[in-house]
């Protein structure tokens, strides 16, 4: 089981929004369960899903906010691996916990806001639009709308979500036409 919440993190303006958002950072919560899949795995998807060489600005910059103190430990043992091997120095900011502010809801699972079929038929499946994004299955199938995955994880992954059929035709036509 794991959530996933965009938001706002890393500033000290008191109630951010996409339109003043001050000082923070765009962010994305996850939560995880470690049982299921380990701080080491997704550590290594972060350092693969962007360059941490590469120092931006305040809005767009690259960081990682911990949890919690072994989080912070992990996740600074992990950049510097990454160092060690890659023979790069890590500009990303890595920070401890800092408090997080939700985006407002036209933001969140934006990918599949967008693919009106799908979304439609999930708030349809679910008992109100907060349980579907806070739903596992809306976080995974908001990345892989969004083109997130190859046909193999699909197909391993889509039976499981305990959604209808029609869901997950639909998302399987989305997918191969991203991977176009």
């Amino acid at each position: 089981m794991w959530q996933t919440e965009v938001g706002y993190c890393g500033g000290s303006t008191p109630a951010p929004t996409y339109r003043d958002i001050g000082d923070h950072a765009e962010a994305l919560q996850l939560h995880f369960d470690p049982a299921v899949v380990s701080l080491d795995t997704l550590l290594s998807m972060f350092w693969s899903g962007h360059d941490p060489t590469e120092p931006r600005g305040s809005q767009y910059r690259a960081a990682v906010f911990a949890a919690d103190d072994a989080q912070l430990a992990a996740i600074r043992k992990s950049a510097s691996a990454l160092e060690r091997a890659e023979g790069i120095r890590v500009a990303t900011q890595i920070t401890g916990a800092a408090p997080f502010h939700s985006a407002e809801g036209y933001h969140q699972k934006w990918r599949l806001r967008r693919q009106d079929l799908v979304f439609d038929a999930l708030q349809r499946h679910y008992r109100d639009e907060d349980a579907l994004l806070r739903s596992s299955a809306a976080a995974k199938l908001n990345g892989y709308v969004g083109g997130h995955a190859t046909q193999a994880q699909l197909e391993r992954d889509l039976p499981k979500l305990d959604l209808p059929p029609a869901i997950l035709d639909e998302v399987r036509d989305l997918a191969r036409s991203r991977a176009r």
